[in-house]
C-alpha cells in the first residue's frame, strides 16, 4: 500500500490510542483554519468575514476524516500551510510544510515542484499555468506511463469493483493515455467525473446503502459535494477567467489550485476524497 508510511506513524506514536488519533487531527485541523484565515486576511483583508462560513464548511469536510489515522486532513494542512508560507515568502516554513507534506502523499511533491515552476511567472501566472496545463494536457500520452499516474491501480480497481471496460471512465483512461490533442478534454472529463464522483455514484444506485448498511462515507461525500458545488463553478468558470496583473498574488494561488485540480482530477484514480487536500485553497479562491 503506497503512501502508508505517515499514517502508520501516527498511529504507533499515539500508541494505537483511537483518541490520541483524533487530538492530533484535530490540532492538525485547528491549524487548517489559522493558515485558511491567514490566507484570506493575506489576499483581501476586507473579506476576513468570509473566514466564518469556510470554518464551517471545513468542519463539515473533515468531520468524517477526523476518527482515525488518515491523510486527508494532514495533507489539507499541509497544502494550505506551504501555499500561505510560499505566498509569504517563508521558504524555510514552506520547506517545512512540503515535506510534512510529501511524507503524508510522496506523489505531491511533483505537483508542488510543477506549482513552484509556474509560479515563478511573473506576468500573468495564471494565463500562463492553464496555457501551460492545456499543452501538458494535449501532450499527456508521452508521460501518462509514470507510475505517479497510476496506471497499474487503475486496472486493479476497475478489475476489483467488476467494472465494465467499456465504460465512460474506461474509454476515457484509454483515449488520455493514446490519443494526443484528445488527451486533454479525457482529462477534462476525468476532472469532472472526480468532482462529481458521490452524485455520479448515487445517481447509478439511487441508494446510500451498500450491502445492506447505510454507506456514512456515500451520504457525507454527498453532503460535502453539495456544500461545495457552488465554491467548484465559481472557481473553475470564474476565477479561472482573471488573468489581470492587477491580481499577481491572488493570480498564484489559483495558479496552484488549477495544478492541483488538473493533476489530482484528472490523472489520477477517480476520488473525491483525493480532492480533500485542496478545498481549503479552493474555499479561499
Amino acid at each position: 500500500v503506497k503512501n502508508s508510511i505517515a499514517p502508520s506513524l501516527v498511529w504507533l506514536i499515539c500508541q494505537q490510542n483511537w483518541y490520541l488519533v483524533s487530538l492530533f487531527n484535530t490540532i492538525c485541523f485547528v491549524y487548517v483554519l489559522i493558515y485558511t484565515r491567514r490566507l484570506v486576511v493575506l489576499l483581501d483583508p476586507s473579506h476576513r468575514h468570509k473566514c466564518y462560513s469556510i470554518s464551517l464548511i471545513l468542519t463539515l469536510v473533515c468531520m468524517y476524516y477526523s476518527v482515525g489515522a488518515l491523510k486527508e486532513i494532514p495533507t489539507l494542512l499541509g497544502f494550505t500551510a506551504f501555499v500561505y508560507c510560499f505566498l509569504k515568502k517563508q521558504r524555510a516554513r514552506a520547506l517545512m510544510w512540503f515535506v510534512f507534506l510529501t511524507v503524508f502523499r510522496f506523489q505531491f511533491a511533483y505537483l508542488i515542484v510543477a506549482m513552484y515552476a509556474l509560479s515563478k511567472v511573473r506576468r500573468n501566472p495564471l494565463r500562463i499555468t492553464l496555457i501551460g496545463l492545456a499543452i501538458a494536457g494535449a501532450v499527456f500520452p508521452l508521460f501518462s506511463f509514470l507510475d505517479v499516474f497510476t496506471p497499474d491501480a487503475v486496472d486493479i480497481f476497475r478489475a476489483g469493483t467488476g467494472q465494465s471496460t467499456d465504460s465512460l471512465g474506461a474509454q476515457a483512461e484509454f483515449v488520455r493515455g493514446n490519443v494526443f490533442g484528445l488527451s486533454l478534454v479525457a482529462i477534462l472529463i476525468r476532472i469532472l467525473q472526480s468532482i462529481l464522483e458521490p452524485l455520479i455514484h448515487f445517481w447509478s444506485t439511487l441508494s446510500f446503502y451498500e450491502d445492506g448498511s447505510l454507506s456514512v462515507l456515500q451520504v457525507h461525500s454527498t453532503l460535502v459535494l453539495l456544500l461545495m458545488l457552488r465554491t467548484w463553478i465559481v472557481v473553475l468558470f470564474k476565477r479561472f477567467r482573471l488573468t489581470s496583473d492587477t491580481y499577481a498574488t491572488f493570480g498564484v494561488l489559483c495558479s496552484f489550485v488549477a495544478v492541483a485540480v488538473f493533476t489530482i482530477g484528472g490523472t489520477g484514480l477517480i476520488s473525491h476524497r483525493f480532492l480533500v487536500p485542496i478545498y481549503g485553497l479552493l474555499l479561499v479562491a
